[in-house]
């Protein structure tokens, strides 16, 4: 028997040349440059998965050919909440707005807060005149839907749920642009998945 002995710096031997490869669904032989099965029409290479059903779709998609995932709009979401988690999003009511709106002596004092970070939203409310702190805090893929509510002078926001939160988070008084700025932001944070 005639035994290869390789010295430090030789090459190693050359892998012969590919032949047909296999299809990792249906198990088919397949082109080594194919992009999809023959067999079964799976995709062989330049996929991705779909983070909402988990099926294969192309690299180059815009949706989900399966369930219709937007990936432009989660890619989206992704950008915001990079920026959110950096420098989270912070809104403070206006003393007489609440003071008006619910008719809240300590909401003149204590105004209420939003606060918005890249992974969860917190209200913060003050009770008997700043003795008790209320803080409700949602992920914000608990989301539902974000509503903008209009009044004479000032705006409010109520943010409504899938769960996850005793109630859907309501605040009055607030700002009507910096209002409608955070309804913007938070409307970019829902998604489909």
């Amino acid at each position: 028997m005639d035994a290869q002995v390789h010295f430090p710096g030789d090459l190693p031997p050359e892998p012969e040349p590919a032949g047909p490869s296999r299809c990792p669904m249906c198990r088919g032989e397949v082109a080594p440059d194919a992009i999809r099965c023959q067999h079964c029409g799976d995709l062989l290479a330049h996929f991705k998965i779909c983070p909402r059903c988990a099926e294969k779709v192309h690299e180059d998609a815009q949706t989900c050919r399966h369930c219709g995932h937007d990936f432009e709009r989660e890619a989206e979401r992704r950008s915001v909440v990079r920026t959110l988690n950096a420098h989270p999003h912070r809104l403070v009511a206006n003393p007489f707005g609440v003071l008006f709106s619910e008719m809240s002596l300590t909401g003149l004092f204590f105004p209420p807060e939003l606060t918005v970070s890249g992974d969860e939203v917190q209200l913060t409310r003050w009770t008997l005149l700043g003795l008790r702190r209320l803080d409700q805090r949602i992920s914000t893929r608990k989301i539902a839907s974000v509503r903008y509510l209009s009044g004479i002078i000032w705006g409010g926001l109520m943010i409504e749920t899938f769960g996850g939160a005793l109630s859907d988070l309501v605040v009055h008084g607030l700002d009507k642009s910096k209002a409608t700025e955070t309804a913007r932001l938070l409307e970019q944070m829902i998604t489909d998945t």
